[in-house]
């Protein structure tokens, strides 16, 4: 955990060049405010979603992992980008109302992904038919609007992280 975090700091902060980015705290703060709502929730009241999530799953798809490796290659150089722009050299201003609007839809997208998972008790972060727990088709909550909420929670949050943290480019 303490290693995660100093990875965090660092992917955010380095290529800022600098502390002193108070939308990056704000966020980081969103962040783990969430993070830590999820794992007491889950772990209270369902341990085999959280167990799902946080364990590496041996049965996956090749193509997923592929897929997975790319989102997280493409997650970093965003934020890397983020940090380059609207901190170190400042190739671009947002407008302190884009920012509001930018983390009112990170909170909406953070709290479309915890309705999903609160919902959907085999939510994994892969592709992966859980046999092992009697997994099923959910069709209640957001699931019962779009096929796949969490996508849609992970979409928004893209699009709104750079707002929320002042970058144009990422």
């Amino acid at each position: 955990t303490v290693a995660g975090i100093g990875l965090i700091l660092a992917i955010i902060f380095v290529p800022a060049g600098s502390l002193c980015w108070p939308q990056a705290w704000v966020f980081l703060s969103l962040y783990l405010a969430a993070v830590v709502v999820f794992f007491v929730w889950t772990k209270k009241k369902d341990p085999g979603l959280l167990k799902e999530r946080m364990l590496p799953q041996k049965n996956v798809k090749a193509w997923d992992r592929r897929i997975l490796r790319i989102y997280s290659f493409l997650l970093v150089a965003m934020i890397v980008l983020t940090g380059v722009d609207a901190v170190r050299f400042r190739w671009s201003h947002v407008a302190f109302g884009l920012n509001l609007v930018g983390f009112a839809g990170l909170v909406l997208a953070m709290l479309l992904v915890f309705w999903a998972t609160r919902e959907n008790t085999f939510a994994s972060s892969v592709v992966r038919i859980q046999a092992d727990r009697g997994h099923r088709v959910c069709s209640t909550g957001p699931y019962a609007y779009v096929r796949h909420p969490m996508y849609v929670g992970v979409i928004l949050s893209i699009i709104c992280f750079p707002l929320a943290l002042g970058s144009l480019f990422a």
